[in-house]
């Protein structure tokens, strides 16, 4: 089973860029961000490599998917390749759907 989700600041530095209906978290970049952490078991994982079209082993996934660190302890993070901050990242003034505050990426949608 899996609980509901909580607000956790990652304690790794992120960017996050807009890709649409969603966003999108880049490796490595300056800021914390605000995100949820969910808590189950191993069908759980399945489910979510489901969601976000992650396949174990594979390359060239859209998403990479890695341990972190999190108010919460360790959790697994989405995210994608470093180049999509250099091809698709902005001002963050410029995305009313991404919120910088305090240091911290916030997904407004």
């Amino acid at each position: 089973p899996s609980s509901a989700a909580s607000d956790v600041y990652k304690r790794q530095k992120f960017n996050m860029v807009e890709l649409g209906a969603f966003p999108g978290v880049v490796v490595n970049g300056t800021h914390d961000i605000l995100g949820e952490v969910w808590e189950g078991g191993e069908d759980f994982e399945v489910l979510c490599d489901s969601i976000e079209g992650h396949q174990k082993d594979k390359e060239d996934n859209f998403y990479h998917r890695n341990l972190v660190e999190t108010t919460e302890g360790k959790a697994y993070i989405y995210h994608l390749d470093p180049w999509y901050w250099s091809d698709y990242g902005d001002d963050y003034e410029n995305v009313p759907s991404i919120t910088l505050s305090n240091n911290t990426l916030t997904w407004n949608r």
